[in-house]
């Protein structure tokens, strides 16, 4: 029996530790494929979490994985947020929301992102709409979402 065979019999949540270098790569791909749905990674920092990325990619380049990053400020910090980062959070998060469980995914996100308060499920379904290029958008459905948000109608 292969190892990722092993860890799938295995009763309950898997842990993986001291794999080598890229081995848990390997093992989060062979791991994301076999269960057909998604795996969550924590990762010790933001460093690790893209080389992780990249590793991932390199065993199934058509593995979506999405990497959620941690905040680079802190509560009552008198610096916003870097714009960037608030971005790529929503991105994920709105991903999130919206994901079903059926398709193989892998989401990476470091320690830091994981003990951090995050908005509900519910509450990111609510607050997102997504719009793509090219797309017939209906006037009275983003008039809506725009009023749910926030905006005011002159």
């Amino acid at each position: 029996m292969d190892s990722v065979a092993k860890l799938m019999a295995a009763p309950g949540r898997v842990v993986l530790s001291q794999a080598q270098s890229a081995q848990d790569a390997r093992f989060l791909t062979a791991l994301a494929r076999a269960a057909g749905g998604w795996v969550l990674h924590i990762c010790r920092d933001d460093g690790r979490m893209m080389a992780l990325a990249d590793a991932i990619g390199f065993f199934d380049p058509d593995l979506p994985v999405l990497q959620l990053p941690a905040w680079d400020t802190v509560p009552y910090d008198r610096v916003s947020p870097n714009a960037e980062i608030c971005a790529r959070r929503m991105d994920v998060l709105s991903k999130l929301a919206i994901a079903v469980n059926d398709e193989p995914r892998i989401l990476l996100t470091t320690v830091n992102a994981a003990l951090q308060r995050m908005p509900s499920r519910d509450a990111m379904r609510d607050s997102s709409m997504r719009i793509a290029v090219g797309e017939t958008v209906d006037l009275d459905a983003l008039l809506a979402f725009l009023q749910r948000s926030g905006f005011l109608r002159p």
